[in-house]
């Protein structure tokens, strides 16, 4: 059998486009040493929608995983408020704000009237900043997580009071 017969079976008319690749496009040649330009730009192409597919996905797990990251800071805001209206101040919650400007998490940290200095908390303020405010006088406190930074979700906003049992979003539609 001659080799150039193997050729007469490469008529794309005759095959499907998925064997006309596999069968035509990948005949055996032994001098070759790399991948074609074909063979490239295929892969090229492959890895791009693998990678349009995957990074929404990312994206999207990424701001969940901050948003946990704020129920839980105010999950501790709650319970440092409780002790500290246990141990301190009977019928007094206090204050406090902490958020990113100046240095961080750090200007947090230093603050007297920071969330962290008064609470004894370490909350991370690089992609919320927290706020405790008394709407209703002493007896009663409501902290507040807004997102800060890059995302798709700047609008967010979590709100827990005294009488919560989970912080909620202000707006449901603005946070994932």
């Amino acid at each position: 059998m001659r080799k150039d017969r193997k050729l007469d079976f490469c008529i794309p008319s005759f095959l499907s486009p998925l064997k006309f690749i596999i069968v035509c496009l990948s005949m055996p040649n032994h001098k070759k040493i790399g991948l074609t330009l074909l063979e490239t730009i295929i892969v090229m192409i492959i890895v791009g929608i693998l990678a349009t597919l995957a990074i929404p996905r990312f994206t999207a797990s990424q701001e969940r995983a901050h948003s946990s990251e704020a129920i839980a800071s105010l999950k501790m805001i709650g319970a440092a408020e409780r002790m500290y209206r246990l141990e301190l101040t009977p019928n007094a919650f206090v204050a406090c704000s902490c958020n990113s400007a100046g240095t961080g998490a750090g200007q947090c940290n230093n603050d007297p009237n920071g969330c962290n200095f008064l609470l004894k908390l370490s909350l991370n303020t690089d992609n919320w900043t927290y706020a405790v405010t008394q709407p209703l006088g002493p007896s009663t406190f409501r902290a507040t997580a807004d997102r800060i930074g890059a995302g798709g979700f700047l609008n967010c906003q979590y709100v827990f009071t005294d009488a919560d049992a989970d912080p909620v979003p202000a707006v449901a539609a603005d946070c994932p």
